[in-house]
Order: structure tokens, then C-alpha cells, then sequence
């Protein structure tokens, strides 16, 4: 049904991860995704009827192409709409980009024999520049050893006079004009702003990415898990991070928080993470895999006098987890967190089903909003008596 309903999503690209969210606020679920070497992707639900590109007309598309890796959302700036947390390579590696002067990958016959070779190229002031030493390429492309006899020679050429300008022309060109990690953060006027996290999560790829309230102050987090050894030999691991838990005020910024403060310690080539609540305690807990590693589970102790708000909904026959729902906490002085329920997310991973919220004893939840999928609205008022709320869904007669 692919060519019937979403078009667009036959020649995507090199899809990293996906996310099902109603970025609009109509009801109907979008479908975001993160790609290597392309855009974040907003496919607009059109009400069950088919799937449009929105990427440009939402805003998604402005932050430019890059390494993107992982996708996860919450209400970061407090106004009810949800907020997209997206992972890319960071700033400490030996790659830099920008709209001018992009990362850039071919594809295509440099040989001459009709087979397809992968060549990265670099920008030294406005003049292209083969990545790979002269050694390495050769492995490649051997001719490359007798037009160049000398490392010199090759020092000092331009991607197309070691490649062949020709053949430069007919590969397939792929570009990364943005390596930051970053935030969409939604707009008055209805549209998304990439705004790069800060710098310190900036130094190291982040992969598996949850969100939610885990200090129970009432405003969104953020946390990550770091590093990939998937680059080549030549370029060796990009492992300097041990996770990143970023703070968040409630009007999109964040604080990084060291991860001796929280400890929160993970070396490694870290892949999926997930937010779940292992002790039924109300507090999110994770649980992080890495490649050749042991798996790692942090237990979350909790901030004196904050409170945890874990929501657990019970969908109809069919959705028995309510997937699809859109959930609201309103405080008392009137400030609101919104999350969504989902079914798979993110990097490699599913986590549980269940909203994680909270407060500060000085400002307890008087409304609790629940759209469910159905689109009927209910609503469920006064402070909670426990740490996890359990709500079932309504009749779907009736008008919603």
C-alpha cells in the first residue's frame, strides 16, 4: 500500500528511527522519522486517507540533512503541543559541517569497470578534498597509486583531479549540513524551530533517546545514551560520552546534569534505552543495552519533596494499552505537561506504555486530560491519591 498511501516513503532514504505522534494536534497520528544522510521526515496523517510530506511546510526540514540517529517527544516548552528530541554525531569528531560546506558522501563508478565505490569528501576553505589518505583509497581504487606516486602529489589534489572530475559529476551525491543534536520545539504559529542542545551533549553521538519528567519538578527531560563504534578502522571510535540527562525548565532549554550527580554512568557502545518503572514505585527508571556489553539498569531514587505521577491507561479490545493517546497534566498554577502513548520508539527499543509525570509539593495536578484514540476527551479531576494512576477508556458510542 506503500505507492497508494505514502509515496514519499518508497526512496526515503537510510531510515534510523521512527516515531508515530500527532504533531499537528488533530487527532490523527503523524509519522516522524530520523534519517542518515537526509532530513527528519514529517509525513502529515491526512485522516486515514494518506500520508504528505510536511517536512518543509512544518519545519522539520530546516535544520538542514545530517547523521541523525534517534527521535523522542515530549511537551518541552509547556504550550500542550509535543516537542521532538532528535540524536546526531555531535561536534567532537573529526567531521565538521554546515549549510556552505557539508560532510559529503559519493557513490559511484570511480573505477571506470561499472562496479559502485563509497568516497567521503571534505571542504578546506572552498576546495574539495578526498577524507582517506592516499594508502587507503588505493585499497579502493588502485589506479590511484600510479597517477599519484608520492603521498605529496596526493596531498595536494582536489577530490575531482583524484577521482576524475567526470566521474565526480555522475556519482550520487550525498550531503550532512548539520551534526548537532537538537530539539523541534513548536511554534505559535504552528510550525517547528531546531534549536541544538547544549554543548556538553554535543560530544559524543547520542543514540537511544527517552523523555519525560524523571526529577518530578513538573517540566520535560531529556536522556541519552552515547557513542557508536561503528566508524571505520581509519576513523576509530567515537566514544567520549557516559549518557547525558539534560534538565529541562519548561520553556525548551536544558541543563546538562553531570553524570556524577545523577549517577547515570554509561561507557561503551550504548544502543537502545528505555524508561519503565521497574520497582512500581511511580519513578522512571532505565534500562540501557550496549553492544558488546552487559545491559544496564538505573533505579531512580527519587527528589525529596517532588512526586512522581506514572499514567497507565486501559484501551478497548484491540489497543489494550491506549496507544495513540494523548494525555495532559495541569498543575495548580496552571502550567501543563502533555505525552503521548506509543507503541515502539526511538533507537532499538520499546518502552512501556506508561506516561511518566510530576511534581513539586508546592504545586500538586488538578485536571488530568486524556484524549483517547477515539477521540473522546475525559477528564479527571483532584490531586492523585498514588504514585500510578489507572484510567479505562470510555464507551466509543456516541459522538466524541
Amino acid at each position: 500500500m506503500t505507492e497508494a498511501l505514502a509515496p514519499g516513503l518508497r526512496e526515503v532514504g537510510m531510515v534510523t528511527s521512527a516515531l508515530w505522534s500527532d504533531v499537528d494536534g488533530d487527532g490523527w497520528p503523524d509519522l516522524l522519522l530520523t534519517l542518515e544522510w537526509g532530513n527528519v521526515k514529517c509525513f502529515h496523517n491526512n485522516q486515514g486517507k494518506d500520508f504528505e510530506d510536511w517536512s518543509e511546510r512544518a519545519g522539520f526540514a530546516a535544520a538542514g540533512t545530517g547523521w541523525w540517529t534517534s527521535i523522542a517527544a515530549a511537551d518541552f516548552n509547556g504550550d500542550g503541543r509535543m516537542d521532538y528530541v532528535v540524536g546526531n554525531v555531535g561536534l567532537n569528531t573529526q567531521y565538521h559541517a554546515d549549510a556552505v560546506h557539508p560532510a559529503l558522501l559519493f557513490s559511484g563508478d570511480f573505477k571506470g569497470d561499472g562496479s559502485t565505490q563509497l568516497i567521503e569528501g571534505y571542504y578546506e576553505g572552498d576546495k574539495l578534498y578526498p577524507w582517506r589518505s592516499r594508502q587507503y583509497l588505493a585499497t579502493t581504487i588502485p589506479a590511484i597509486l600510479k597517477r599519484f606516486p608520492t603521498n605529496a602529489s596526493y596531498a595536494k589534489a582536489t577530490l575531482g583531479e583524484v577521482v576524475g572530475e567526470g566521474r565526480l559529476a555522475a556519482a550520487r551525491r550525498f550531503a550532512a549540513t548539520e551534526l548537532r543534536s537538537g530539539v523541534f520545539l513548536s511554534q505559535p504559529d504552528g510550525t517547528y524551530r531546531f534549536e541544538p542542545l547544549p554543548h556538553l551533549a554535543q560530544i559524543s553521538p547520542l543514540q537511544g533517546i527517552v523523555a519525560g519528567d524523571f526529577d518530578g519538578d513538573g517540566h520535560a527531560d531529556i536522556y541519552a545514551v552515547q557513542n557508536s563504534y561503528a566508524p571505520i578502522p581509519a576513523v576509530g571510535h567515537f566514544n567520549n560520552g557516559l549518557s547525558q540527562l539534560l534538565r529541562g525548565d519548561g520553556h525548551g532549554h536544558f541543563t546538562p546534569v553531570p553524570p556524577a550527580e545523577s549517577g547515570l554512568i554509561v561507557p561503551g557502545d550504548a544502543k537502545a534505552l528505555i524508561v519503565l518503572d521497574l520497582d512500581g514505585d511511580g519513578w522512571p527508571d532505565f534500562v540501557v543495552s550496549r553492544n558488546n556489553n552487559t545491559t544496564l539498569a538505573f533505579h531512580n531514587n527519587g527528589v525529596s519533596g517532588h512526586h512522581p505521577l506514572r499514567v497507565v491507561l486501559r484501551g478497548p479490545a484491540g489497543n489494550p494499552t491506549g496507544v495513540g493517546a494523548r494525555i495532559t497534566v495541569e498543575l495548580a498554577d496552571g502550567s501543563t505537561q502533555t505525552s503521548e502513548v506509543y507503541a515502539g520508539s526511538g533507537y532499538y527499543s520499546q518502552s512501556t506504555a506508561s506516561c511518566f509525570f510530576g511534581f513539586p509539593d508546592s504545586n500538586p495536578p488538578k485536571h488530568i486530560r486524556v484524549r483517547w484514540p477515539s477521540g473522546i476527551t475525559t477528564v479527571y479531576d483532584g490531586p492523585p491519591r498514588s504514585a500510578t494512576l489507572n484510567f479505562s477508556a470510555p464507551p466509543t458510542t456516541g459522538q466524541p
